[in-house]
């Protein structure tokens, strides 16, 4: 399921009459963000960078690349930060609100620089940066990529997460999401996990389409090339590029679980085709 927003005014081949200087990929945590973006960043007109909101531990904690080298040793983020206006700059360097998310923008457009005037995919996944990224007038298309509840909230429960919170984080980030993806102004995309698991060529071809793009060869063989991917899921750094639903909840969340977790999501997770 590929649902596409477009305003009047803005369509041209696609989402965008231009090309947008981001991808905001939104929604909940455990969605499948990394492995979308991986694949995303096979496009030789795309270049994904993770979760862009955590460049400050990444260097901090000298933190693996997704390329597999150190933040301090990685040729791409060093060109980023060779990019920005002070040596030491920081995101989250406190501020008002506005003055981060002029860094954020700072960032952002240094990143795109650096990959050579690519639009960046950003799977920080909270919508509010997104929203703010786009106020200050990041050419931006907003994709909200959500999962089953049962998925998102077992991968929690499993790392010793509460459930119920686990729940209301579904719920609240999905609710902005949502909101993100089909009130405020600028294109959107809606993607289910499911759905670009079990036709990942087709899905990865309707996205594209919506950028304005085509798919390019190989975009499935996404271990083929080096992705900079900032944290996410530690699958990319696995050798495999297989695209396979992981639906291990339906054996392992207890049914008293996913009854608990159909009434703390619903009607929500109804308005997405689950249950």
């Amino acid at each position: 399921m590929v649902k596409r927003r477009s305003p009047a005014g803005r369509t041209k081949g696609g989402l965008a009459s231009e090309t947008p200087e981001a991808v905001f990929i939104v929604g909940a945590g455990y969605s499948g963000s990394t492995l979308l973006s991986m694949v995303l960043g096979g496009h030789p007109r795309l270049c994904a960078v993770g979760e862009l909101r955590e460049l400050d531990a990444f260097v901090s904690r000298d933190s693996l690349c997704g390329c597999g080298a150190r933040s301090s040793r990685c040729a791409f983020w060093n060109g980023v930060r060779a990019r920005l206006p002070q040596p030491d700059f920081a995101l989250h360097a406190g501020g008002s609100r506005d003055e981060f998310l002029s860094r954020g923008t700072t960032l952002l457009r240094a990143v795109r620089a650096e990959a050579g005037e690519r639009t960046v995919i950003d799977a920080s996944k909270w919508p509010a940066w997104a929203e703010g990224q786009k106020a200050r007038g990041v050419r931006a298309v907003v994709l909200h990529l959500v999962r089953h509840p049962d998925g998102v909230v077992w991968s929690h429960v499993r790392r010793g997460a509460d459930l119920s919170e686990a729940c209301r984080l579904w719920v609240n980030r999905n609710t902005e999401a949502r909101r993100l993806a089909t009130e405020a102004p600028g294109p959107s995309l809606t993607v289910r996990y499911e759905d670009f698991a079990a036709a990942p060529e087709a899905t990865v071809a309707s996205i594209c389409a919506a950028l304005g793009l085509e798919a390019a060869p190989g975009m499935l063989d996404f271990r083929a090339r080096a992705h900079h991917l900032i944290s996410g899921n530690p699958m990319r750094f696995s050798g495999s590029s297989r695209i396979e639903a992981d639906e291990s909840w339906k054996e392992r969340l207890p049914p008293s679980a996913q009854a608990a977790v159909a009434a703390a999501t619903a009607p929500l997770a109804e308005t997405f085709g689950y249950r």
